[in-house]
């Protein structure tokens, strides 16, 4: 027992006799003092007392013989170079079995340096923001800070002493003792249990999550080890929390960090990909895309990771994802950076668009087709058009020859037999005089009609110009009514057909001098504005207005609201509005009430010049 303690101890120990010769050593000895033990033993003891201790061994010898007991306390020694070292000095009584002294053990550590290791330790352990924990190579707690009694509610002279598997779950303890010993054969700075999840316990048993850092203390005493713990529990709700948000998430989640290994997948992954976790997380993101992709998807990874942001992946192409099985689909992904205490990661969440594509690529099936045959019915309605224009200025042409004859020979009649029959003939004639004058009318009109469009080049259009020449046709009917025209502002230059546009605006300024209200004279106000693909113009009167119900009637060919005797025309001249808007690729509207006038508003579409 007595070389077994020679033998492990870090302090010199000294059997020595009642007459101050040293009987036995250990090894510390020459550590301490420079002696080799075996040539000091049979030395006198004093030879390590300084000159003004000479008396200490002789005073210490004399108390115990007398029985009394000696505290630890501090001292000098000489080493064999001279020195002066300061040490604590414990002495005991050594007796034999029948309990008479024979000796003294003497058992020295050196203060000097232990009380500085433990200042500057504590110093260092007491600013770490983590629990801090220093073992020795037994698994004895040697020495902690106030975070390690904050975090695990021991106070430290419950903890000095006593095994680090105190601060451990029951169910760890047997394990931890072999990764311990483990350790220490072969210490170097690292994170414990990496990749596993650890706790600590607490004085009341309750458990923590906690994070570890092991380092190696080389000292004089030997091989110590310095553990950082740190209590997760908040990071860890937060995971969770995180972990929650993830699985609820409708889309594909996937954490990539900056290798482009996977971190973390939900459960919409495995579904999607056909992978469960195990299979997905360590390996490289390429793993989910079609081989095809692999070397550019690299580069624009490693783009990405140097200017990170929250933004569409791929925006403007076609995007496919790969299963398990080795078959692809259309994806659509969105890329968010993530700030972590372990370094930027990515998140991408992925949404498989293979309903989508389909969807799109059928209504673009049926676009082609209705594309197509909207262009066989407007050809059609075209050449229906043309035929319908040419049947109608050939019969208004053809039939003005035989309306001719008819008004001829009818002014012969009147002129030869008009009052020299009874008063009902002669209004016969005055009734065929005034019905083929009508017809000759409508034939022009309907003719006029025909004619819209039909030599169709466009030019630029100067509204403002076009306004000036019809205002100038209509000077009497404008002087004779009394009519105010007034314009907001100048009108734009539109790229259109001139005669039409000029066909249109008379018409429009006829009707709002012709329908204007008794005892009260015209007021037209012209305004545009600009809008997306052209112009929106608006004829504004205060004139008899239009009851709602007639508003779409009045632009059907010879369409009339009013008696004949009221306001002549043949009602014809909203119809040629109309037309002539829509060859301008525009809509004619009218917003009116009866009694308050009417606004009249048409949109023109801005067409390139031919």
């Amino acid at each position: 027992m007595w070389s077994s303690l020679l033998q492990h101890a870090n302090d010199a120990i000294f059997a020595i006799d009642l007459s101050g010769k040293i009987l036995q050593c250990n090894s510390c000895v020459e550590k301490f003092y420079g002696y080799l033990p075996e040539n000091i033993v049979g030395s006198q003891y004093i030879i390590l007392l300084p000159e003004v201790r000479q008396k200490e061994f002789e005073n210490i010898r004399d108390n115990l013989l007398f029985g009394e007991q000696s505290a630890p306390f501090e001292t000098e020694r000489v080493t064999q170079n001279k020195s002066l070292i300061k040490v604590s000095a414990s002495y005991s009584a050594i007796r034999d079995n029948s309990g008479r002294i024979i000796g003294i053990s003497v058992i020295e550590r050196k203060v000097m340096h232990r009380k500085t290791l433990e200042s500057k330790a504590q110093a260092l352990l007491e600013t770490a923001p983590d629990a801090m924990v220093i073992v020795n190579a037994y698994g004895q707690i040697i020495l902690v800070n106030a975070q390690t009694e904050k975090l695990f509610g021991y106070a430290k002279n419950e903890l000095l002493g006593q095994d680090v598997e105190m601060l451990i779950p029951d169910r760890f303890v047997s394990r931890h003792k072999g990764h311990r010993k483990n350790f220490f054969e072969n210490a170097k700075a690292r994170t414990m249990g990496e990749g596993q999840e650890l706790f600590g316990r607490h004085k009341t048993g309750a458990e923590f999550p906690v994070e570890i850092s092991l380092s190696p203390l080389e000292t004089e005493e030997g091989l110590l080890v310095s553990a950082a713990i740190r209590d997760i529990s908040q990071r860890k709700k937060a995971e969770e929390k995180f972990r929650n948000l993830l699985e609820s998430a409708p889309d594909a989640i996937i954490i990539v960090n900056e290798s482009g290994s996977i971190q973390l997948v939900n459960a919409q992954t495995e579904k999607m990909f056909g992978y469960n976790r195990v299979e997905m997380i360590g390996y490289n993101i390429e793993l989910l895309m079609p081989v095809r992709y692999n070397s550019i998807h690299q580069v624009h990874r490693v783009n990405y990771f140097k200017n990170p942001k929250a933004r569409k992946m791929g925006e403007g192409f076609d995007l496919h994802g790969r299963d398990k099985s080795g078959k692809e689909f259309p994806v659509e992904i969105s890329l968010s950076p993530l700030e972590t205490e372990d370094g930027l990661l990515v998140s991408a969440a992925v949404r498989d668009i293979s309903e989508k594509k389909k969807l799109e690529n059928q209504i673009k099936e049926i676009n082609i087709n209705l594309e197509k045959k909207v262009h066989q019915r407007t050809e059609e309605l075209e050449t229906k058009n043309k035929e319908l224009e040419q049947f109608a200025y050939v019969a208004s042409h053809d039939l003005q020859e035989p309306l001719r004859t008819i008004s001829s020979f009818v002014g012969f009649l009147k002129e030869e037999y008009y009052r020299k029959m009874d008063d009902i003939a002669d209004s016969y004639l005055d009734y065929i005089f005034h019905a083929a004058d009508r017809m000759q009318t409508l034939i022009k009109d309907l003719l006029d009609y025909s004619r819209i469009g039909r030599m169709r080049v466009l030019h630029e259009v100067d509204c403002n110009t076009v306004l000036s020449q019809v205002m100038a046709d209509l000077s009497s009917a404008i002087e004779e009514a009394n009519a105010k025209i007034s314009v907001t502002e100048a009108l734009p230059v539109v790229n259109g057909y001139p005669t039409e546009i000029k066909q249109l605006f008379q018409n429009l300024i006829s009707n709002s001098i012709k329908f204007h209200r008794d005892n009260a004279p015209p007021v037209i106000t012209i305004s545009s504005q600009k809008i997306p693909g052209g112009w929106s113009f608006s004829f504004r009167d205060n004139g008899i207005g239009i009851e709602q119900q007639h508003q779409e009637r009045i632009f059907i060919i010879f369409q009339r609201l009013h008696n004949r005797t009221q306001y002549e025309g043949s009602g014809i001249g909203l119809s040629h509005c109309k037309k002539i808007v829509e060859l301008h690729g525009g809509k004619i509207w009218v917003e009116s009430q009866l009694d308050k006038g009417s606004n009249f508003q048409f949109t023109i579409s801005e067409k390139e010049k031919e």
